[in-house]
């Protein structure tokens, strides 16, 4: 979820939520880790206030290694959602 959205209009919803995320930096290392706060929305699908923002991205054990959660998973599901509904 976008963190702006969140902060200006899903504060006070029950179903956003800011959570801390714990980041596996080296798996072969697995005591290499990172913290950060990252905002979800686990609210209807039709929210009209749901904003999904850009992908969250994740550093891994060398300086160009990146791994970025697309999130594609979600957004085809939400096509099927949408599609169904018509």
């Amino acid at each position: 979820m976008d963190k702006r959205t969140y902060s200006k209009s899903c504060q006070r919803c029950p179903f956003g939520l800011v959570m801390a995320t714990e980041i596996t930096i080296d798996q072969w290392n697995p005591e290499k880790k990172q913290w950060r706060f990252e905002t979800h929305c686990y609210g209807p699908r039709d929210c009209p206030q749901y904003r999904a923002g850009k992908p969250y991205r994740v550093q891994g054990r060398k300086p160009d290694m990146v791994w970025v959660d697309d999130d594609v998973e979600r957004e085809e599901a939400e096509r099927e959602f949408q599609a169904g509904r018509e």
